[in-house]
């Protein structure tokens, strides 16, 4: 592996630059820039629903698990695993119907 010698110029731009870029100053800059990942909540380990979507959402898990009846572990796990799956594609809906141009 070749390494690159940095000259005097880069690091002196580096450091100029990283004084600017300093992240927020604020307790409310530091709350909302802590979400700047979040945008639509598919990908996410935890799903992120709005109120009336987790209630509806919950609503069909009840459905789910009176229709399917899952007796051991791994259809319990099935059964969440769909439910998250409708749960996403939820989300995917309502972001789909507020942005429309």
């Amino acid at each position: 592996m070749v390494k690159r010698k940095v000259t005097q110029v880069v690091i002196d731009a580096n450091r100029a630059n990283a004084k600017k870029s300093t992240g927020p100053r604020t307790a409310a800059g530091t709350r909302l820039s802590k979400r700047n990942a979040i945008t639509h909540g598919i990908f996410s380990q935890e799903l992120v629903l709005n109120g009336d979507d987790r209630q509806q959402l919950e609503a069909i898990r009840t459905r789910l698990y009176s229709e399917l009846c899952p007796e051991t572990a791994s259809e319990v796990i099935r059964v969440e695993k769909i439910a998250a799956n409708i749960g996403r594609w939820m989300a995917c809906f309502r972001r789909e119907s507020t942005n429309t141009t």
